[in-house]
């Protein structure tokens, strides 16, 4: 039997969107993910780890099925910063 190794919020290669409103307050943060599969109707299964906007959570992990526009790869520039690319999909 061969051993998986779990996957953790280093492993992830995408944000997820969010947004969280409260009345007329809203605040938009992103949540780091893995997307997992396509669903027929052409939304994402994520691995979405963390807890909301909070710290301290980055061992949480759920799935969630989401439209594909609220998810961007992370990727590396030239620079060696992490920029974000927005799928293009639809």
């Amino acid at each position: 039997m061969s051993e998986t190794r779990e996957l953790t919020i280093a492993d992830a290669t995408h944000h997820l969107h969010c947004r969280h409103a409260i009345a007329r307050s809203v605040t938009h943060y992103t949540m780091k993910c893995i997307p997992i599969g396509v669903m027929s109707d052409r939304r994402l299964k994520l691995l979405v780890f963390g807890e909301r906007n909070w710290k301290g959570f980055d061992d949480k992990q759920s799935y969630r099925y989401v439209d594909m526009l609220r998810v961007s790869a992370i990727y590396e520039d030239h620079k060696g910063g992490v920029a974000y690319a927005q799928s293009k999909e639809k």
